[in-house]
């Protein structure tokens, strides 16, 4: 297990859901926390950890990475909420939905009809028998 030693720079909330916001030497870091934990607080440190399986790999130059299973695909419908925002994706007929912040969503420059690419890590894709 990776472990960061982290201060919390922002709570944002919705709900039972928390977008907290940590700085780790200098860097801004953020965790989507699924039950609201009300102990947490600005200023507070925090360990940031993350499993080892968990951490993706890309150049610096933005033109490698570690993911191997990618859908080239186009955004069908975007629903953004307060912290997180839905996105279906259309892949060769298929229906892909992810879930972002919303942060990223504005970020990223998100539209209905723009081309992206999904990425899903290799452990993270699960098998299930076809009858």
């Amino acid at each position: 297990m990776n472990q960061l030693l982290a201060e919390i720079t922002e709570i944002k909330t919705s709900d039972d859901l928390a977008l907290v916001k940590m700085k780790c030497e200098d860097e801004i870091f953020s965790s989507l926390i699924i039950s609201r934990d009300d102990s947490m607080s600005v200023g507070k440190k925090v360990w940031m950890s993350f499993k080892e399986t968990e951490v993706m790999l890309r150049e610096i130059s933005g033109e490698g990475i570690s993911i191997k299973n990618r859908f080239a695909s186009t955004i069908k419908t975007l629903q953004k909420g307060k912290l997180l925002c839905e996105v279906i994706l259309n892949y060769k007929g298929h229906s892909i939905t992810s879930i972002i912040t919303s942060e990223s969503c504005e970020a990223m420059n998100l539209f209905i009809g723009k081309e992206v690419e999904a990425l899903v890590k290799t452990n993270d894709l699960m098998l299930i028998q076809h009858q």
